[in-house]
């Protein structure tokens, strides 16, 4: 699954950065193009996220998901280098072969694991050009099972060994979530290798993610959309109730 077929033509399908691009979108009906550039003031937007822009409402699925997970999965977060979260985002974005995802996350993982904010004693930035080796003494226990478990998942090898030591390792609860964020994941890489995305190193200019932002700000918007979803899932009439 290392393959990139990323290649020097042009980007296939536009990333839709700003409200002229929504503009410009003639499949859009005027009320989709409204709910898109609401959107666009919500979302960390970047490349990727702009290539969703040509469906709004498929984007805010994705953003709606991606916070579900990340509301799940807290206090873990896909900013804590060497956090089974962090690792599962590379080591998807590695397999796929996607360059783009990768060298996005791994800066991140690098800038946050030399920063006083983040900088943890069980990770070492080192350890990201052994991902191929799960066995290294660069990652702790924890770490290791997470790569056996996106290896599992990606070739579709289970073992009873494996599912037993992740349900010990996480919890029944942990392990199902950490499985969806997965396949969340692995939506990123498709999405940026379909619409050949062009490769640009992060370099020089990567900012550390600040932890303040997470516990105040994203806090804020995590619970506002939680809330939101559970609401919506209550008031939904039971299936049965609807085939009657």
């Amino acid at each position: 699954m290392t393959q990139s077929n990323t290649s020097a033509s042009a980007q296939r399908m536009p990333s839709i950065m700003n409200k002229d691009d929504f503009e410009a979108l003639t499949h859009l009906s005027e009320e989709e193009r409204a709910r898109g550039i609401d959107t666009m003031s919500k979302i960390t937007l970047n490349p990727a996220w702009g290539i969703l822009g040509s469906d709004p409402d498929l984007q805010r699925l994705m953003h709606m998901l991606q916070t579900g997970l990340v509301t799940l999965l807290s206090p873990d977060t896909q900013f804590r280098p060497g956090s089974p979260m962090n690792l599962i985002a590379i080591e998807v974005a590695r397999r796929y072969g996607c360059e783009w995802q990768l060298s996005a996350l791994c800066e991140i993982a690098y800038r946050n694991g030399e920063s006083d904010e983040w900088k943890d004693e069980n990770f070492s930035s080192s350890a990201l050009g052994v991902l191929d080796h799960p066995e290294s003494q660069l990652w702790n226990e924890e770490q290791r099972l997470t790569l056996r478990l996106v290896d599992a998942i990606l070739e579709n090898d289970w073992t009873d060994e494996l599912v037993k030591e992740a349900r010990e390792m996480w919890g029944d609860k942990k392990f199902l979530r950490l499985i969806m964020w997965v396949a969340y994941c692995l939506a990123w890489p498709m999405i940026i290798q379909m619409a050949n995305m062009p490769f640009a190193p992060f370099s020089g200019t990567a900012m550390v993610t600040p932890k303040k932002m997470l516990e105040k700000g994203f806090q804020a918007m995590k619970d506002t959309i939680w809330a939101g979803m559970q609401r919506a899932v209550d008031e939904q009439p039971g299936m049965m109730e609807m085939l009657k």
